[in-house]
């Protein structure tokens, strides 16, 4: 491999691990200011040290199982689904919650895998070609080259599947 790709590697190992560890570090310090509190003040710190998940990250799961012990089923099911992505985390406790709360979830129980896929794709072709009109189509002196219309349509493309994706997420 070559130097340049060794940096783009560290780099985005360095990025990732500065994201995970200021997740897992405000998950600790919105935990150590709900210990300080009571009542629903405590509910709603405890609420926003759970939303901050990532896995492996036992501050958040501490704040679960507080508000578990307390009974704020609620905050509990707003905290999972908040933190949701392709795979629901702590989906045994979801279903303890929906089941406190008598919430019905036969259909609204995750996005539509077809319209999130449908996002991710618009996501990608956006960016991508966003880059390569950035980077290839502008020649050095900001003239466009044929390859402009080419990477514009690809934006255009992208960021309309984008929000039908969404849309029918």
């Amino acid at each position: 491999m070559t130097i340049s790709r060794w940096r783009t590697i560290i780099l985005s190992v360095l990025v990732i691990g500065m994201t995970y560890g200021r997740v897992v570090w405000s998950a600790r310090i919105e935990l150590t200011r709900a210990d300080a509190l009571v009542g629903r003040e405590k509910v709603e710190q405890l609420g926003l040290a759970a939303r901050l998940y990532a896995p492996g990250n036992a501050y958040a799961a501490r704040a679960l199982e507080s508000l578990r012990e307390l009974g704020a089923w609620s905050t509990i099911r707003g905290a999972i689904l908040s933190s949701r992505s392709f795979y629901t985390p702590n989906r045994a406790l979801l279903d303890e919650a929906n089941r406190h709360l008598d919430v019905r979830t036969e259909a609204a129980s995750s996005p539509a895998l077809g319209a999130t896929v449908l996002a991710l794709l618009g996501l990608t072709i956006w960016l991508a070609s966003a880059v390569g009109l950035l980077g290839r189509a502008i020649a050095e002196n900001l003239e466009w080259s044929r390859r402009a219309f080419a990477y514009g349509a690809g934006v255009i493309v992208g960021l309309t599947l984008f929000a039908m994706g969404l849309h029918w997420a």
